[in-house]
């Protein structure tokens, strides 16, 4: 559990997450598609320590964070003092919430770990308002080109128990009674493949963190380049 040590422990601790290059891009598309209104109540689905929560809190929306780790719910209730978020141990598949009560529900890379996803989604329709929106990130790891080895490691190390193809993932939410608007590939190419294979087998994720938005930003320019002509 994080401990409090004053004002600069809580900005390092609701700002840690977005130094990793790859969820401060996922955070951008996230909240693009949010497109949040002042006043609007939100619900977070497996909200983790709660940094995301806040960031949704702070322009203007009442929050509410759900997740199945009591420590991880400590931890979102210490560094969202002064913040108009409400914390709470809590599954994803039988929501603690009445229904028709959320403008918008979020749920960052979650689902793909759920035992019933469908049931999620069921749960998450229920507590969304008739023209609430819900938006949602999931593993895919289903891209051209990705090695079966290379799902197997991800699928053991993280417990995920499902990969989504964007149709696969459009089915199952039509199948629990929402209607898809947008999507978008977050990372999906051959470059994305090469990077994740790196990723899974370096031992030292703080040297991967550090040279990946470097390395990416630069290939990705080589590619492009190589793709004109």
């Amino acid at each position: 559990m994080i401990k409090e040590s004053g004002n600069l422990y809580k900005f390092l601790a609701q700002n840690i997450l977005y130094l990793n290059f790859v969820k401060a891009r996922e955070a951008k598309i996230i909240f693009k598609f949010l497109d949040l209104k002042k006043g609007e109540k939100v619900c977070d689905i497996a909200c983790g320590s709660g940094q995301q929560s806040i960031k949704m809190e702070m322009r203007g929306c009442k929050v509410q964070g759900i997740d199945l780790s009591s420590r991880a719910i400590e931890n979102a209730k210490l560094i969202a003092k002064g913040h108009d978020c409400t914390f709470q141990v809590g599954n994803a598949e039988k929501l603690p919430y009445a229904s028709n009560i959320f403008d918008k529900v979020v749920s960052v890379c979650a689902l793909e770990h759920f035992k019933n996803d469908e049931k999620a989604l069921k749960e998450a329709n229920r507590v969304l308002k008739s023209d609430g929106i819900l938006v949602l990130t999931v593993d895919s790891f289903t891209y051209k080109g990705i090695k079966k080895d290379i799902q197997d490691k991800h699928k053991k190390d993280c417990y995920v128990n499902n990969y989504y193809s964007l149709t696969q993932l459009t089915e199952k939410l039509e199948k629990c009674g929402f209607e898809v608007e947008e999507s978008k590939y977050f990372i999906n190419s051959s470059l994305s493949s090469f990077f994740f294979d790196i990723g899974l087998k370096i031992r030292s994720v703080y040297i991967f963190a550090l040279t990946f938005p470097i390395a990416y930003s630069t290939l990705q320019q080589f590619w492009k380049g190589m793709e004109i002509k």
